[in-house]
């Protein structure tokens, strides 16, 4: 193999490398987000639950 075939070669695996990592990026972020979505549904359902059970108590 010559010195321009090693060339572009290394030149298309920096490439796929860089695309791979940008790839696991974005899917960590998302995964990220989601779970984070999650949290602040079920942090409201909490929230709701504990100020129905509050006023149920208190107005008993």
């Amino acid at each position: 193999m010559n010195t321009k075939q090693s060339k572009k070669l290394r030149k298309q695996y920096k490439k796929a490398l860089n695309a791979k990592a940008q790839t696991t990026l974005k899917n960590s972020i998302f995964s990220l987000a989601r779970k984070r979505d999650i949290l602040g549904i079920i942090a409201i359902i909490e929230a709701v639950i504990i100020t129905v059970l509050f006023v149920w108590i208190f107005n008993k």
